[in-house]
């Protein structure tokens, strides 16, 4: 016979239950304009019968929350990581690209080409009266705005290149910052996890930063089994990888560093070794581009 509690039980559950599913939808609404928070999902399961043999208990007893899932798409993750890298190199050479428009820009009829059909009209005319004076001082002036112009032109774009040469040391010091800050939450998620703890918002924030880094420089991004939960399920870490080196693994971080060449330019490379690092796209990749890209075989124009 069934005990006289089983329908108060059964419906006690669904009450619980119901409670739990209220909580995360207003969790859900309540973080919607918050950066990186991925919308939570209640998985229930119902519970079965208290006893096979007890005909009247058969139907079941109730309801209970399995668990609290985050919602998100890996695939989605690593094909906005991609476009966001592409997308980042492109803003940041259009941005520079602009300025450099700036400087070559024929301003009132100061610009190079104006000067230099200045200069040759004024050969011409030095051509057809060599000895007058006047045009050869028209010649003389003609050729000093030239060089001036030149001259000018050539100092704003040095200053330029120095421009992205300090933005290459700023950008390299942001990705170690990333790094260090994604070690960090991947082993506060580790721990978490092992202990059965919810990790959604942990993983929130390591997602938060994963985007920025891979606008600074293109990232390939993989798990990897570290441990067991008490639950008894896998517990996993992320691994971070640019232009074929580990950049972060689980707790575990690498740095990068500029060190100054011949041309008093940064170069950039691994901490630890001293070899080159050299990005394909990204912020990173871009400035690396503007500064040093010689438009030879294929390869980018840059300043």
């Amino acid at each position: 016979m069934a005990s006289t509690f089983t329908g108060l039980y059964t419906a006690t559950s669904g009450l619980y239950a119901s409670q739990v599913a209220m909580s995360v939808a207003t969790n859900n609404i309540s973080n919607a304009n918050t950066e990186g928070y991925s919308r939570k999902t209640v998985t229930q399961s119902a519970i079965g019968p208290a006893a096979v043999y007890i005909s009247t208990a058969s139907t079941g007893s109730g309801v209970e929350v399995t668990s609290v899932q985050r919602e998100r798409d890996a695939l989605l993750d690593e094909h906005y990581w991609e476009e966001n890298c592409v997308s980042t190199e492109w803003s940041t050479k259009a941005e520079f690209v602009s300025s450099l428009e700036d400087t070559l820009e024929d301003i009132d009829g100061k610009g190079l080409s104006t000067l230099v059909t200045s200069f040759s009209t004024a050969l011409e005319d030095l051509a057809d009266d060599p000895s007058a004076s006047e045009t050869r001082t028209a010649v003389q002036q003609a050729g000093v705005a030239v060089c001036d112009y030149l001259n000018s032109m050539a100092t704003s774009l040095s200053t330029m290149r120095d421009q992205l040469n300090e933005e290459v040391d700023t950008t390299v010091d942001e990705i170690n910052s990333y790094s260090s800050q994604i070690a960090k939450l991947n082993n506060q998620i580790k721990v978490a996890a092992v202990a059965g703890v919810d990790t959604s918002d942990l993983e929130d924030q390591r997602g938060v930063l994963l985007d920025s880094l891979s606008a600074l420089v293109n990232i390939e991004v993989s798990e990897t089994t570290v441990g067991t939960s008490a639950t008894g399920e896998d517990v996993t870490t992320l691994v971070v990888s640019i232009d074929g080196g580990t950049l972060v693994n689980g707790s575990n971080y690498r740095t990068l560093e500029c060190s100054t060449n011949t041309e008093g330019m940064y170069d950039v490379s691994w901490s630890e070794t001293g070899a080159s690092v050299e990005p394909e796209s990204g912020q990173l990749g871009a400035l690396l581009e503007l500064r040093d890209g010689t438009g030879e075989d294929g390869e980018y124009k840059g300043i």
